[in-house]
């Protein structure tokens, strides 16, 4: 898909910016790579992937709670509910 220098000047309108004259050449060449691009996105074979939840592909790391005790009170000296080594709630 081509953009003319008419449908950016729309755009720029739509969009309330102020493109100059001299600029429109380097913005249509820019956009046209954009709509190129989401073209060939559209080519792809996309049947057997699922969507996506969110774009990051982030793993959370969790452990299994246990208690246990500690090997000194010192580092525990600020909590209130602590009883022997173990800290209450």
């Amino acid at each position: 898909m081509k953009i003319t220098a008419k449908q950016l000047n729309e755009i720029a309108s739509l969009s309330m910016l102020n493109i100059k004259q001299e600029e429109i050449d380097e913005y249509i060449k820019e956009l046209d790579q954009v709509l190129t691009y989401a073209d060939n996105l559209k080519k792809l074979d996309l049947d057997d992937v699922k969507p996506a939840k969110h774009c990051l592909f982030e793993e959370r790391i969790t452990r299994e709670d246990k208690v246990v005790q500690l090997r000194s009170k010192k580092s525990l000296h600020n909590d209130i509910n602590l009883k022997d080594t173990f800290i209450e709630d």
